[in-house]
């Protein structure tokens, strides 16, 4: 939300402002609670100058955010969209061995994505092109698995 990535200047007023109230909801340094997931990037040109940096995501919002990522990436991958007649379940890997099991029984199985340094996701998706499971990796600290499967009843 770089204000310096448009010409317009309305756009460059409003995506300054939506980065300054960004940048005043992060945590920084000894406010951030133990065990919080942290991604240290770096705003200099909104006052933060280093260190540690954290956000509060409220988790509808992630939900809402690994849902649209997995009904896409399965629209890439199959052309078919996820129906009302499937469920798309979430869970999280709290516990890194768990998530190494369950990595390795996905070994070999569909494809990896990866996009930029934050965001990889494992995908295998069966024969009728939309049950399917995966594993999405944020930033190397948030780990979720997702399976998209017929409802039951």
């Amino acid at each position: 939300m770089r204000a310096t990535a448009t010409q317009d200047p309305s756009e460059k007023i409003t995506r300054d402002k939506v980065a300054r109230n960004f940048v005043a909801g992060l945590m920084q340094g000894d406010e951030i609670p133990q065990g919080v997931a942290e991604v240290n990037h770096t705003a200099i040109e909104y006052g933060i100058k280093s260190g540690r940096v954290a956000v509060t995501v409220l988790a509808e919002n992630v939900h809402a955010w690994l849902e649209k990522t997995v009904r896409g990436m399965l629209y890439l991958h199959s052309q078919r969209f996820v129906e009302d007649s499937h469920a798309v379940e979430f869970m999280p890997f709290l516990n890194p061995a768990a998530l190494d099991e369950f990595e390795s029984a996905m070994a070999g199985l569909g494809v990896v994505y990866v996009n930029g340094p934050g965001v990889a996701v494992r995908m295998g998706v069966a024969e009728d092109g939309i049950s399917s499971v995966f594993v999405i990796r944020l930033w190397e600290q948030i780990y979720m698995g997702a399976a998209v499967m017929p409802k039951l009843g």
